[in-house]
């Protein structure tokens, strides 16, 4: 069975799971509390149930993102925090640092611990930042309102 049939059956074993998320090997060492957060990014170590994904509006193409190249980071932040998840530590993915994609340009940052506050973002990345924030916010607003709607929508009616 391959790794992308485990995780679909896994899912289908958990209905209650939006999506499920495998463990990644890094070609570079990082500091081992940066780890979590660079595997609950990356979407290409996720399984998502097609629903989970509409729901929170799919990728966005807000110009922002796809500057700073964080769109996948915002879908997977988005999915983590709406839907309950299945994690697993068996990898599936191996991650290479390539000049120029966001774990090469991230990696200083990642070799130090998360409380170290070292800060790797160019100008321009700088620049964006407030409003790759607000974005993150809003959508989460946003997802939130839709599940109070749904879940209000489907609460069962209590007897007179």
């Amino acid at each position: 069975m391959t790794e992308g049939t485990d995780r679909i059956t896994a899912l289908n074993q958990t209905p209650q799971a939006g999506l499920g998320c495998t463990g990644v090997v890094l070609t570079d060492p990082v500091h081992p509390n940066w780890y979590p957060a660079i595997r609950n990014t990356l979407v290409l170590t996720l399984c998502v149930r097609v629903e989970c994904h509409r729901f929170i509006g799919g990728f966005r193409r807000d110009p922002n993102l796809l500057t700073l190249r964080v769109e996948d980071m915002l879908c997977a932040s988005l999915l983590s925090e709406t839907f309950q998840h299945l994690l697993t530590d068996r990898p599936t993915v191996r991650l290479h640092r390539i000049p120029g994609n966001m774990f090469d340009r991230h990696y200083g940052r990642f070799t130090q611990p998360p409380e170290a506050g070292v800060d790797v973002l160019s100008l321009e990345e700088e620049a964006l930042r407030p409003q790759v924030l607000g974005r993150h916010d809003w959508s989460l607003a946003l997802i939130r309102h839709r599940s109070d709607l749904l879940s209000r929508c489907f609460r069962p009616t209590r007897p007179a």
